[in-house]
């Protein structure tokens, strides 16, 4: 019995989905022959299939169970929403179909709204599958790996521009201290103010100067011992 249940756990959603998609395509049949008779176009029908039972049963059957095992609340309402348009449309297409196979015809102010209802339909479907792409959760995941493979190429690049500037300002600066040699420091700064050419300030041409060795430390506010004193 236990294996009985577990069998009808699997077959009974499976079955409810089979019977969902049939009845999605039922309406798309008679959606593609409403379209077909008022346009006798196999292309416009077939568009116009794909915007609703088809989009229908993409939205339902693929992204709805994508989006509920990823528990993203915000992919699951727009995934029921969508297929309620879908759907909608369709029936919207059968009873189009149901009219036209009775004798009677579109005027013209139903046949817009018609046009402009399956306009309107495919392009808020291509805005909601597009949504729908941008907040899954793998693409943003991917989206913020990109983004710190990206931060770190930037970082890697400023860091090739600090050693580039660097070295330059390495090989200025030894050149300097050679002219200063060969000829004297007031020298080389008067003829560069004279051509108009900026020399590294005096704390960057000079090196850092190590501190002294071995040098006594006086704590602060006492005097410096006085050597030639004697002890009493």
């Amino acid at each position: 019995m236990l294996e009985l249940e577990e069998r009808r756990k699997k077959i009974v959603p499976l079955s409810a989905l089979i019977v969902a998609n049939i009845i999605f395509f039922s309406l798309d049949l008679r959606a593609f022959q409403a379209i077909f008779v008022l346009t006798n176009s196999y292309m416009l029908s077939i568009l116009t299939v794909l915007v609703s039972g088809g989009l229908a049963m993409y939205w339902f059957d693929v992204l709805y169970p994508h989006s509920k095992r990823h528990n993203n609340q915000t992919q699951l309402v727009i995934s029921l929403v969508f297929t309620v348009l879908a759907i909608g449309l369709s029936g919207i297409l059968a009873f189009a179909d149901y009219m036209v196979g009775t004798g009677d015809t579109f005027s013209y102010v139903w046949s817009t709204v018609l046009w402009a209802c399956i306009i309107l339909l495919t392009i808020a479907q291509g805005v909601a599958i597009a949504w729908w792409w941008s907040i899954d959760n793998h693409i943003a995941a991917e989206a913020k790996i990109q983004e710190a493979h990206a931060e770190a190429s930037d970082q890697n690049d400023d860091m090739s521009i600090l050693r580039t500037k660097l070295t330059g300002l390495r090989g200025v600066l030894t050149e300097l201290e050679t002219l200063n040699k060969d000829f004297s420091p007031a020298a080389v700064s008067t003829v560069a103010k004279m051509m108009g050419i900026t020399l590294p300030s005096d704390d960057v041409s000079k090196p850092n100067r190590p501190p002294a060795q071995n040098q006594p430390v006086r704590a602060f506010g006492t005097e410096p011992e006085d050597s030639t004193r004697r002890p009493s």
